[in-house]
């Protein structure tokens, strides 16, 4: 019950701000495989450490716990962004990312991928936009408005349930297109590598 009562708290939060700003994090287990002459496999495991909180399973003792964020990215040729980021980032550094949290096709919750220690240590499959080894800027309050925009689409025609109405859609469409119209080339790359992120949950 409490693992689900915090799914659902953040689910709530990723359709409140669309994304996640400039998280400080652990990184390590940073693979590179090529799949052929023009695609690869990066991946790598960020580690997210709580500030101190309570918790009815352990009778409202105190913790320090941590969140592991599982990451994964295929990239045709070509798309090194993150590749580039990372290649001067060693193994076990503190970095900063941008980012979300994978949602389960099924459930449209956060992803988690293991069934033990979920309380405390939970590890849920995430999605990068962003990652240095220095501060991430601020994200802008226009590309923010195209990324919660390109979320409610998403969220309503991939991973909504029920009766699917084509006005509703093309609104939120509409309202999305016309939210990335005028965003500078870096944005515009930055919400193309978010869009991307998020299309993945719609095969899990």
């Amino acid at each position: 019950m409490l693992i689900e009562k915090r799914n659902d708290e953040l689910k709530k939060l990723m359709d409140s701000v669309g994304i996640f700003n400039n998280i400080e994090a652990y990184i390590y287990d940073i693979k590179v495989r090529n799949v052929n002459e023009k695609i690869k496999n990066l991946s790598y495991t960020l580690s997210i450490f709580d500030t101190q909180s309570e918790t009815e399973a352990w009778e409202d003792s105190i913790y320090t716990g941590f969140i592991e964020l599982k990451c994964a990215h295929t990239m045709q040729e070509g798309d090194n962004y993150l590749i580039e980021k990372i290649a001067n980032i060693p193994n076990f550094s503190t970095v900063y990312i941008d980012g979300i949290f994978a949602v389960d096709n099924k459930t449209n919750k956060p992803k988690m991928l293991e069934e033990t220690s979920q309380l405390i240590h939970p590890t849920y499959s995430f999605h990068t936009t962003d990652i240095s080894a220095n501060e991430l800027d601020s994200i802008s309050k226009s590309l923010q408005d195209a990324i919660l925009a390109g979320h409610k689409v998403f969220d309503y025609t991939f991973m909504g349930k029920g009766d699917f109405d084509k006005k509703i859609n093309d609104n939120l469409v509409e309202k999305f297109n016309a939210a990335k119209t005028g965003l500078n080339p870096k944005d515009s790359l930055y919400l193309i590598r978010y869009m991307k992120g998020i299309m993945l949950d719609s095969s899990f």
